[in-house]
């Protein structure tokens, strides 16, 4: 038999518990596991700051700009969760992003589809003039460092808006540069895309919320995938935090919010669900400030939580020794085979499966660097 992968899983979402770092158990805010510490929580169901809140951008000044879909605004808050400033829209908000300068650029929809741009102090900006009629329905934006803004089209087939698949480039001043289209290898006919974000090479990576994938885009010549990292369930929202960890959020009603490092391998799987403070569900945007520290939008309940996450979440996993011999029992088989060697380890479980055919399609990206030695 021709072996062609050796692949090893480390289960850690549900089986790994390392060791807590010292001083975390004096804190009554951390979840269950000591990976989330809730700092604070802004809004809330029964507050009327936020009405279904899309999106959200962190300045370097530490306020807070949220796109308030339900009331057609954006608001601005200080590092506390303080309103500070109301911006009123003539769409509902969905995507939002600011410049080096705080200045603010975010998509609406409905009552008015388009782009607009406003100064940090809320001021329409005057040296901003777009063509609104090249937009669909457009679903989220990001910047580069010179400027360049890239539009996100929805691409809702089953309403007559933003049918093209794809993203708008526009410069500086709002003139029109380009449309970059997405592969059709990388979608699907039911794939509609709510947010993306940017990172430092200048790759787009694009929700596919009815497609259940990440799409990677390039931002100058076009080529593009669908990632195939997991099997998501209705993703919403992605972020890369100052340490260049993904952060992708899905609408499983489990833990929900999945790390992936910058090889596009699984961390792990973070956040309690739940509606009370502290637990997630709803998720429709995520950020970071320059120290790290997440921020969740809660679609549904209204509300944004900002949490700490404990360094073990990112750090090594530690094993110990057994004298028990490794079971070869095939407990867990990704693929659904019989192939399998499980490690028992006093932290959890390793999983090792040989494939002598394709391997399955969440473990594409995994051949791909072992094929380019990584």
């Amino acid at each position: 038999m021709n072996l062609k992968v050796l692949l090893a899983f480390a289960i850690v979402s549900a089986l790994i518990f390392p060791i807590a770092a010292s001083g975390q158990f004096e804190s009554p805010n951390w979840d269950e596991l000591e990976e989330l510490e809730l700092i604070r929580v802004i809004g809330g169901p029964d507050s009327e700051l936020f009405s279904e809140p899309t999106d959200i951008a962190v300045g370097e000044s530490g306020n807070i700009y949220v796109a308030d879909y339900g009331n057609k605004r954006i608001q601005i808050l200080n590092p506390l969760g303080q309103l500070v400033q109301t911006i009123e829209l003539k769409g509902s908000p969905h995507g939002i992003t600011l410049d080096k300068n705080e200045n603010i650029y975010v998509t609406e929809w409905w009552d008015f589809i388009g782009v607009e741009k406003f100064t940090k102090t809320g001021e329409p900006a005057t040296d901003f003039h777009i063509d609104q009629s090249v937009f669909g329905l457009p679903s989220d934006i990001v910047i580069d460092p010179d400027g360049i803004l890239y539009v996100l089209e929805h691409r809702n087939l089953d309403i007559d808006y933003g049918k093209n698949a794809g993203v708008h480039k526009i410069d500086t001043d709002g003139s029109y540069l380009e449309f970059i289209p997405i592969p059709e290898t990388a979608i699907t006919d039911k794939s509609k895309f709510s947010l993306m974000t940017m990172d430092h090479e200048g790759w787009l990576y694009i929700v596919d919320q009815s497609g259940d994938n990440i799409i990677l885009l390039s931002s100058t010549n076009g080529t593009g995938r669908a990632l195939a990292l997991i099997y998501f369930q209705t993703p919403t929202s992605i972020a890369i935090n100052p340490d260049k960890y993904f952060f992708i959020a899905d609408s499983r009603s489990t833990k929900s919010i999945h790390i992936f490092d910058e090889y596009y391998l699984p961390i792990r799987t973070i956040g309690e669900y739940g509606t009370e403070d502290g637990k997630i569900s709803g998720t429709h945007g995520i950020e970071f400030d320059k120290d790290g520290n997440m921020y969740v939008v809660d679609f549904a309940q209204n509300r944004i939580q900002v949490f700490h996450i404990a360094p073990k979440v990112f750090g090594p996993l530690f094993y110990e020794e057994t004298e028990e011999p490794a079971s070869t029992t095939p407990q867990y088989s990704p693929s659904g085979g019989d192939l399998v060697a499980v490690l028992n380890t006093g932290s959890g479980q390793i999983v090792i499966e040989l494939f002598d055919e394709d391997a399955p399609r969440h473990v594409e990206n995994f051949i791909a660097l072992a094929d380019n030695d990584w």
